[in-house]
Formats: structure tokens, sequence, C-alpha cells
């Protein structure tokens, strides 16, 4: 994927221009910017340029995943582009997000109905603090956030059942797929010490989240090689089937068998070969 550049403008959106957006308020006041039947919520000292730019990745790490998964999915939620982490944290506090302990770049919601009790908890969307990193780092939390909400619609919204490796993996790997950056250096040194995690223990999300040091760097690094290593060894598709199997099934390790023939011990056998060798 060739990555835009936009002109940053130190300024907002233009007084005339800004005239045309509606105002919405997420715990703030944020400007809407609707094309292709979605809309993107921003902070006004963000430029039109970059809101728009961020706007279409969507689109396009929708397009990356349904070429790759070989799937069709047309899942296009929307986007809101946080200024800086104070006012972040201020949307956060309005929709009842929990941290988890750690402050995220972004996070995503899926949309539920609202209720009298929860009309406050049902803007579903990514959000995202454009205060935490530069434009590339911006484009891959878009679109990792988005990969979240992607396997969420695949699986009825229900994307907590799915083991985490295989979540978080392919949110890492749409990454690398949008900003080459990372070749899993953590996971490859892992290897070499015969330090990698059971991918066993990489499948709650409560056991995913105690980890902390270096130990995170490792989970993320190893669940993104793992996918890397499957989708390179049986293709896309067949990672698709693994997360819908998967969560049907309540085992990888049974869905392993059932799909590719092998089961976990296998599996991180020939993971860890892969990894020392390339």
């Amino acid at each position: 994927l060739m990555i835009r550049r936009p002109q940053r403008s130190t300024q907002g959106v233009s007084s005339a221009a800004s005239d045309v957006y509606k105002r919405q308020y997420r715990g703030l006041y944020l400007k809407e910017y609707q094309s292709s039947e979605r809309s993107t919520y921003f902070s006004e000292a963000l430029s039109h340029e970059l809101v728009i730019d961020l706007h279409n990745h969507i689109s396009e790490t929708a397009a990356i995943l349904n070429s790759e998964l070989k799937t069709s999915l047309a899942h296009y939620p929307d986007l809101y582009l946080i200024e800086d982490t104070e006012s972040f944290d201020k949307v956060r506090k309005f929709l009842n997000i929990d941290s988890g302990g750690f402050q995220p770049a972004g996070f995503f919601i899926s949309a539920c109905n609202p209720t009298r009790v929860a009309i406050d908890r049902c803007y579903g969307g990514i959000y995202a603090d454009l205060s935490t990193g530069d434009y590339s780092w911006q484009l891959r939390m878009v679109s990792h956030e988005y990969t979240h909400s992607f396997i969420n619609k695949t699986l009825n919204e229900r994307w907590e059942i799915l083991a985490i490796w295989l979540n978080e993996g392919l949110a890492q790997w749409i990454e690398n797929k949008v900003v080459p950056h990372d070749g899993g250096y953590s996971a490859r040194l892992a290897a070499e010490d015969d330090n990698l995690f059971p991918l066993s223990s990489l499948e709650r999300v409560q056991d995913w989240n105690r980890r902390s040091g270096e130990d995170v760097n490792l989970q993320y690094s190893q669940a993104q090689m793992a996918v890397t290593y499957f989708i390179e060894e049986f293709g896309g598709p067949k990672l698709l089937e693994l997360i819908t199997d998967s969560a049907r099934s309540g085992s990888v390790d049974f869905s392993m068998r059932a799909l590719i023939g092998i089961g976990y011990q296998e599996f991180e056998n020939n993971l860890v070969d892969w990894l020392k060798s390339n």
C-alpha cells in the first residue's frame, strides 16, 4: 500500500469550510465529515487533509483484508480522530470505556441499540488519539483498530470469544502491510532463546492484559509472527476459517487439526523453526 503524506496544516479546518460540518457531542464537541455513507468525527484543530486521508484509509484497510482473506465483508465503521490525550480521555469517560490499566492510543467499540440508561455508550466506531505518534503511526493505529472491528463483525459482534493471539496477531499483521516496520524482532530473539510463550497462554484476554514490561512486547510480536507464518504457510482464507471455526468450537487446537491437519504443538514447533531460519 502506498502511503500518502498529506500536507499538514498547523491550522484546523478553515472557518469557511468548517461551517459545512455538523457538531456532535462525545464528551466534547467534534466536527462531522461525511463521505461514502459514513462519518468521521474530529477535533476542530485537525487539518482537513488529514481527516479525509484517515477517513479513506478505513476503506483501504478493508480492501486489503478482504483481498488477503478472500472475503467480501462490507464493514465501514465511523472514525473518531481526537487531537490530544486530554480530549481523548474526555471521550473515553463519556463512553465509559475501561482503560484496562493502561492508556491505549486507540480502541474500537461496536454499535448498540441506545437505551435511556446507556445512550452514551452506543457510539460504535474507531477512536484514535492522534497526539501519540507520527503519520505512519496514525495509519497503523487506524488499520489495527479497524481490524479488531472487522473481526468483531465477522464473528457477529462476539470478538471476546476468539483467542486473543489471533485477534491481535491479525491486527499487528495488517499494520505491517500498511507500513512495513517490524519483522518480529522480539519473537525471533525469544525463539532463539527458547523463550516464546506457549500459544495456549496467549488465548485469554485476562492473561494478555495481566502481562507487563517486555512480556507485553513479546506477546504482540509473537502473535504477529504466528499469524504471519500461518498466512504464508496456509493462506489468508485458511486463517479466516481458523478464526471463525475456533470461535465456534472453543478450541484453536481442535480447529487447527481439522483445518490444516496439525495441532498446537506441531504448529508451534514449525513456527520456532521458521522464526530461526528467516
